[in-house]
């Protein structure tokens, strides 16, 4: 209640890195990532459809349970399996910005 929600942006960390972000910083607007490493480990990289955010948000809203909307959500080949080694570069990928969590 009483957030506003922008889904997708430009995100293109290789021709446009942090553009989005910067925006949004320079204009004094709050900003966060879902915190999807928090309840659950990825075998890939954390990227989701707009689509797909907007079902884990809106099941959220349903649940008021963060986990329960990304186990619904997320395609179950993105899962880890606890005999799969990490992503290189995913550890560093699943929490790289500093932002706050959209835990409300």
């Amino acid at each position: 209640p009483g957030k506003l929600y922008v889904i997708g942006g430009i995100v293109d960390k290789n021709r446009y890195p942090r553009l989005t972000l910067n925006k949004a910083e320079e204009q004094g607007i709050a900003h966060a990532q879902l915190p999807i490493a928090k309840y659950v480990k990825m075998s890939t990289r954390k990227i989701m459809t707009v689509n797909q955010i907007f079902e884990m948000l809106l099941k959220f809203i349903e649940t008021n349970d963060w986990k329960t909307a990304f186990m619904d959500v997320i395609p179950q080949r993105k899962f880890k399996n606890e005999d799969e080694e990490p992503i290189k570069g995913d550890e560093a990928s699943a929490e790289d910005s500093s932002d706050s969590s959209a835990d409300d």
